[in-house]
């Protein structure tokens, strides 16, 4: 799956209000001795990832949408202790969840040393875009694409007429008032 600069800052959202909420990278609190790297914990990094593929359920009721998990990436770099904070029907969650057992990191470290860390992942499920017109039955594309001209076209016709019979409303309206004022 390619990701979208949508994605992206809303995955970055995400992890940013997920360590608010869970109190951030849960790292040793163990001060770093003089000799090492700073206090800083940096975070796990993807060395692995396994796209989650649909569930047929899910696939033919044409469902999409993300699912938000939290984990435990562990020092060795490996997923566990999966909990599902937002989940989707037919089988997606179980896929998510599979699809994030099989990724590997790059451990978060804190004084040099590799950390188990809890850490936020999104799974996100988009419905396959439509590859070509040959895919298709031409006769349903040819007939949705009529359809549309046709709906314009009436759109545009309906628009035209509304606008003469306002136009000849005022015509008519100027020639009533002339007429009244000949009369007088």
């Amino acid at each position: 799956m390619v990701d979208s600069p949508q994605r992206l800052l809303f995955a970055a959202c995400l992890f940013l209000v997920a360590n608010i909420t869970t109190g951030g990278l849960q790292a040793s609190e163990e001060p770093c001795p003089p000799s090492t790297q700073t206090g800083h914990p940096t975070a796990p990094v993807a060395t692995h990832k396994v796209a989650a593929e649909y569930s047929a359920a899910a696939l033919a009721a044409r469902v999409q949408g993300v699912v938000i998990l939290r984990t435990a990436i562990r020092a060795d770099g490996t997923v566990s202790d999966i909990e599902v904070l937002k989940g989707l029907p037919l089988g997606l969650t179980e896929q998510a969840i599979e699809a994030v057992q099989q990724r590997l990191f790059e451990p978060a470290t804190f004084c040099g040393k590799a950390v188990d860390v809890s850490f936020n992942q999104t799974v996100w499920f988009e419905l396959p875009a439509v590859e070509s017109a040959s895919t298709l039955d031409a006769e349903a594309i040819e007939a949705g694409s009529t359809a549309k001209n046709n709906w314009r076209a009436s759109a545009v016709f309906a628009g035209i007429v509304t606008l003469l019979m306002a136009a000849g409303f005022v015509v008519l309206l100027g020639v009533l008032r002339t007429t009244r004022g000949m009369g007088k």
